[in-house]
């Protein structure tokens, strides 16, 4: 791994913000008040610049939508990286940068499905040297006031890759819950259940899925992230619940719902309709 360079990506937001520091007043704004704002990929990016403290100065306060800390090691980085050079059929990851930026998002979706998320912040010893949480809870984002949250139904927005989903069974959704939670699985299961009985939600299996998907990588997360973060600043917590009626509803509030509504564009047809 010596020699090995990551991270360019939050670089250039770091270098966005220097330029939005120099010339935002000939634009007649404040160089002193700039609020940076992500969703999903967006906000992990941000954290991981907080937790850096590249951006220090730079920034008066963020929004985090749907986002939580996420990073990788180094060494997982390089593999991706290697087998990303493999599917485009280049001799070496240094000759990626002569690859056309069409292909690799087209190759970024080919090995996505066997690696997750295939691009995130690394822990590359460089800007990052650990991981963006154990950062973010000693203060790295300290002074910079927040507002984080997520919507309800996050995970129904990734039900058209798996439309197996639609048709659980307890066997099938205790099966699918036990490769992660293991002997806690069906207190899981009775817990959420018993929770949206009680609200009055619908708790089948596949509502089950989503539900548990939804609070395991989004909303779990970004509360503990939260709790960090409010150590050393002040922090907001929000819950998006609008569902969509579009396609009958199936959607909920999905992830990326909230999108709409912060540049005006929810009454459009497709969204609300």
């Amino acid at each position: 791994m010596r020699g090995a360079f990551a991270n360019w990506a939050l670089l250039d937001i770091v270098q966005a913000l220097r330029w939005v520091s120099a010339n935002a007043a000939s634009f007649g704004g404040d160089p002193a008040n700039v609020t940076l704002f992500g969703q999903s990929t967006g906000s992990e990016a941000i954290l991981a610049v907080l937790a850096s403290r590249a951006a220090d100065g730079l920034v008066r306060r963020v929004i985090l939508q749907s986002g939580p800390p996420r990073a990788r090691s180094l060494e997982d980085a390089a593999q991706i990286a290697e087998r990303l050079a493999h599917h485009l059929g280049v001799g070496s990851v240094a000759a990626l940068r002569d690859v056309p930026a069409t292909a690799i998002v087209e190759a970024q979706r080919a090995v996505g499905p066997r690696v997750g998320l295939p691009f995130l912040p690394v822990i590359d010893g460089r800007l990052l040297d650990r991981r963006v949480e154990a950062l973010l809870a000693e203060g790295a984002a300290a002074g910079i006031p927040v507002l984080a949250g997520t919507t309800r139904d996050e995970w129904r927005w990734w039900a058209p890759r798996d439309p197996a989903a639609l048709e659980l069974d307890s066997d099938a959704l205790r099966g699918r819950l036990a490769a992660r939670f293991g002997a806690a699985t069906d207190e899981i299961i009775d817990v959420i259940r018993c929770e949206r009985a009680a609200a009055g939600e619908p708790a089948d299996a596949s509502d089950v899925w989503f539900a548990v998907q939804t609070e395991a990588v989004f909303r779990v997360e970004t509360i503990r992230m939260a709790d960090a973060l409010a150590r050393h600043t002040p922090v907001h917590v929000y819950l998006f619940a609008w569902r969509s009626p579009a396609m009958d509803g199936w959607l909920g509030a999905c992830h990326c719902l909230e999108i709409p509504f912060i540049f005006g564009t929810h009454h459009l047809r497709g969204l609300s309709a």
